[in-house]
């Protein structure tokens, strides 16, 4: 009984950061700009381009994955079935100093697409938050 309340009250939380994030202007049509565009810009980034470029073989399908990866954060959906971390720490060229790097772009990317404010603030809520892990198990230099 008290696993089945637990789950009831999971998915009533799901569904209202789900809602309220529609609500500000969050979508998966939205999602899929932010995530073309940001990676558009990120295969021309002086640092960052070499370092994607080194590990993304099949760019349609990493852009397919972040898209689902990105609904799944902003949007509370349960279709991403990755290990951000364990396949981050993989990257031996990743430098928690590219991180700051990685953040301006995003907000950049997020500024010239997002359709208001509050939106680029949601999704930089949840990128500061993100990149502060990964920097966290990336070599400093």
């Amino acid at each position: 009984m008290r696993a089945e309340l637990a789950s009831q009250l999971v998915l009533a939380k799901r569904a209202e950061l789900q809602r309220s994030s529609r609500e500000i202007g969050v979508s998966e049509e939205y999602i899929d700009t932010l995530v073309d565009t940001f990676y558009d810009r990120i295969q021309d980034h002086e640092a960052l381009g070499p370092v994607f470029g080194a590990h993304v073989q099949d760019w349609p399908s990493h852009l397919a994955k972040m898209k689902v990866f990105w609904a799944s954060v902003a949007l509370r959906t349960t279709g991403y079935k990755g290990g951000l971390m364990k396949v981050h720490a993989e990257v031996s060229e990743a430098r928690s100093w590219m991180v700051p790097q990685w953040l301006e772009l995003f907000e950049q990317t997020l500024r010239d697409t997002a359709p208001n404010e509050v939106v680029v603030e949601h999704f930089m809520g949840l990128a500061r938050n993100m990149g502060a892990r990964l920097a966290s198990i990336m070599p400093i230099t």
